[in-house]
Parts: structure tokens; sequence; C-alpha cells
């Protein structure tokens, strides 16, 4: 039976390391790179990470856990290595509220930097979502982040879903093709990183 409530879903405390050579092989275990411990704006329940090479050849840690408050936050933690150890900035992305994040670089813009994130029900975006047409799909949400990826740069933008066929926002009743969590972004070009 699934939780109910969110509080009673996925209690995970760390993140742990494996390595393998290929899928077949014996797979490592390299230990844990980040623990909530060491996370000091987080309450509990670190959810889905991304893990991504930087511009600025460091690598960062996007992660989702709770606050104080028990509301998802994304936070970054940062390290040189890619095995960590990852040390956590002091306060979560700011406006940055829900779970599943996606990091992204924009090469056509410049190396632009994007988190995409997002999740309904236990990754409670519907609490921050703003008014919204009546019957209408939430999207998942997009920000730019700075060069030290550590602040966001303008507004949280939700990404708006449109029905091909009839060019409008996807419906919230239409659970087959509507967003519900876990944004996957994906580079049209190779990436150097």
């Amino acid at each position: 039976q699934w939780p109910g409530v969110d509080a009673d879903q996925f209690q995970m405390v760390d993140y742990r390391l494996l390595r393998t050579p290929h899928p077949d092989a014996p797979v490592e275990d390299l230990g844990s790179p980040l623990s909530l411990q060491h996370v000091q704006w987080a309450s509990g329940q670190l959810w889905a990470p991304d893990l991504i090479r930087g511009k600025d050849g460091r690598y960062h840690l996007l992660f989702a856990a709770k606050d104080r408050d028990g509301s998802f936050r994304l936070g970054v933690a940062h390290a040189s290595q890619p095995d960590g150890p990852f040390v956590a900035d002091e306060a979560p992305l700011p406006g940055c509220t829900s779970i599943d994040p996606s990091a992204f670089i924009d090469e056509l813009a410049g190396g632009q930097a994007l988190v995409y994130f997002g999740g309904l029900r236990g990754g409670q975006l519907e609490r921050w979502s703003a008014e919204r047409a009546e019957g209408s799909a939430r999207g998942p949400l997009v920000a730019r982040l700075d060069s030290r990826w550590r602040q966001v740069l303008g507004a949280v933008a939700e990404v708006m879903i449109i029905d091909e066929r009839s060019g409008q926002p996807l419906r919230d009743d239409d659970e087959e093709r509507r967003f519900f969590e876990g944004v996957q972004v994906a580079s049209p070009h190779p990436h150097p990183h």
C-alpha cells in the first residue's frame, strides 16, 4: 500500500555512490558523498537528485529535501570530483519548491545553467502553484541559475505543455499526457562534459 501522506514516503537520509565498468559487472559501493546531517536547512527526506559538471569545472549535485516547515525545497552541493565529498549550500535555492531537479547547461545560450523541477501530490507542486484556468494542468518549473549555482536569476517559470492537436494547454484530467513528476531534460547537441 502506498503511504497516503508524503511524510511517510521515501525516508532517505543519504545518497549512495555506486560504480561499475559496465551493467553486467559487479557494483562497487563508494559510500555516501552527501548525507542529510550535512544539509543545514533540511529536516528530512532526501529525494531524487541530479549531478552535472558545470562550466566552472566543479560538480553540482542538485537535490530535494524537506525544510524545517515540511516543504520540499531544492538544494545544491558542490565538489571538485564527481565522487565528492559534496558540500551543501547553507540555504536552499530561492523559489525552488518541489522535487526532481534536472540540471541542464544551455550551450546555445552561452552556457546558461538551468534547473527543471516539479512533482504533484507528494512532490507538493500544487502547494505553490498560482491561480490557473479551470481544469488546466500544472506544468513543471524552470529556473535560471547564476554561474556559482547558488542563486536563481529572474523568476521561476512554469513550463506549459501544449496539446499538439488543439494548440491549447493540456487539461488536468488528461492523466495520460499531463505532467506529474520527474522532468527529464536532454540536449539535442552532444555535451563536452
